[in-house]
């Protein structure tokens, strides 16, 4: 892989006869396009392709509302769609299947997660609650809480739930009212930074 200090080709972003231009945060690479043989893949080969496909499918699915706004905020030159990718292909079986959707994460960043949460679900509404650090500064008590929405086994989100950190809970309503679970997170207030989310049940 090339590494290249923009100019012209810093404006260009995929394939250019056999090279693929990528542009990571504000650096430009060139790399060269894999060269496919036509020699016969092996059973295993084909599942790993498989599975592969189904993860970057999924990684499709949130690439908007949840890589591009934060996992393209974490540190480091891997782009936030690989990061997810990385992170979250874990979860998957070989077969391309999700094995506990308690190891997908769709949140990371150095903000505080959750403590100590509690949650009750309430109808079309979900109680929650949870402690906070005592040395928890002003501006982290203004975080929001967002989560990500499980129904039959397919995650939406994010949506706000109108709590911040320094309520130490309350009730929000949900987006869905067949929701069976959610992945909880804080983002600061101006969305430049986000917490690990926690996975909890109903």
């Amino acid at each position: 892989m090339t590494k290249l200090n923009a100019g012209l080709l810093g404006l260009l972003i995929g394939k250019v006869g056999n090279v693929v231009i990528v542009n990571r945060k504000k650096t430009t690479y060139v790399r060269s396009m894999p060269n496919y043989t036509n020699t016969k893949w092996t059973d295993k080969q084909l599942q790993v392709r498989k599975r592969f496909a189904i993860v970057s499918e999924f990684c499709q699915q949130h690439k908007l509302q949840v890589i591009f706004p934060i996992w393209n905020l974490l540190p480091g030159n891997s782009s936030g769609y690989n990061l997810f990718l990385g992170t979250n292909i874990k979860a998957f079986d070989s077969e391309g299947k999700i094995m506990d959707m308690s190891l997908l994460k769709f949140s990371q960043g150095s903000l505080p997660g959750l403590y100590q949460v509690k949650v009750t679900k309430q109808q079309e509404a979900v109680e929650i609650n949870w402690f906070n650090d005592v040395g928890a500064s002003s501006v982290r008590l203004k975080d929001n809480l967002w989560y990500m929405a499980v129904v039959d086994s397919q995650v939406t989100g994010p949506y706000q739930t109108g709590l911040t950190r320094g309520m130490q809970g309350g009730v929000f309503t949900l987006s869905n009212p067949a929701t069976s679970a959610i992945y909880a997170f804080f983002g600061a207030s101006d969305k430049n930074s986000y917490s690990p989310d926690r996975y909890l049940e109903f």
